[in-house]
């Protein structure tokens, strides 16, 4: 029983950490915050380097994501992504990575809430770039 219970939980831990990568990389570049929280995500769900890359480069050759990322986001964010996603050119084996002790929910309500933030903010420059442009057209019409 123990072990299909850490089966089932290491099936929703990867399935976490992919959810998260499809959702940031839909939301455009991969920015320094959203860098940060995947890394403190690696560790809190015990994400190898190796397991956290194939995700990077499964989410960046998504055509639908990069078609969500490129409809919403003004810049191209593609380099950044498949940058994050290269291989390491090394002979040394993968790396296993020990999970943090904490409580999970805390950290994805905190991923959450963050790349929450984030979308507001660039909503918001949006719509002062938007209001700048009709302005600056309007001064030139008038």
């Amino acid at each position: 029983m123990a072990v299909r219970a850490r089966r089932t939980l290491r099936r929703l831990e990867l399935e976490a950490y992919a959810s998260v990568v499809s959702a940031f990389r839909a939301q455009g570049p991969l920015t320094t915050e959203k860098k940060s929280s995947l890394e403190m995500l690696c560790r809190h769900l015990g994400i190898a380097c190796d397991r956290h890359k194939a995700e990077v480069r499964r989410a960046v050759n998504d055509e639908l994501l990069s078609a969500v990322a490129e409809c919403l986001s003004d810049v191209h964010n593609e380099h950044s992504w498949r940058k994050e996603g290269q291989k390491l050119a090394s002979a040394n084996p993968p790396r296993l990575v020990t999970r943090q002790s904490g409580n999970l929910p805390q950290v994805l309500a905190s991923v959450v809430a963050n790349a929450s933030l984030l979308q507001q903010q660039k909503q918001q420059q949006q719509q002062q770039q938007h209001q700048r442009q009709q302005t600056q057209d309007q001064g030139a019409g008038g």
